[in-house]
């Protein structure tokens, strides 16, 4: 574990976004990379969707894991 704790998801799960007035765009995809945002002292995390990178930043709160 680093200084920061761990974080809520790892490069490689896959996630889906919670739609919510910041983000009404519907995203699946998985984790390409995970930044820990040192002014807002949280992680931020970047997706991977069908062979694509979306170019968004997203915290934890604005995804869920993908089952399917």
């Amino acid at each position: 574990m680093n200084q920061h704790g761990c974080p809520e998801f790892r490069i490689g799960d896959r996630v889906r976004v919670v739609s919510s007035d910041r983000h009404r765009s519907p995203h699946a995809g998985t984790i390409r990379e995970v930044v820990w945002h040192h002014k807002d002292a949280r992680y931020n995390y970047y997706i991977e969707e069908r062979g694509h990178k979306v170019s968004t930043r997203y915290l934890a709160v604005d995804l869920e894991p993908d089952g399917s």
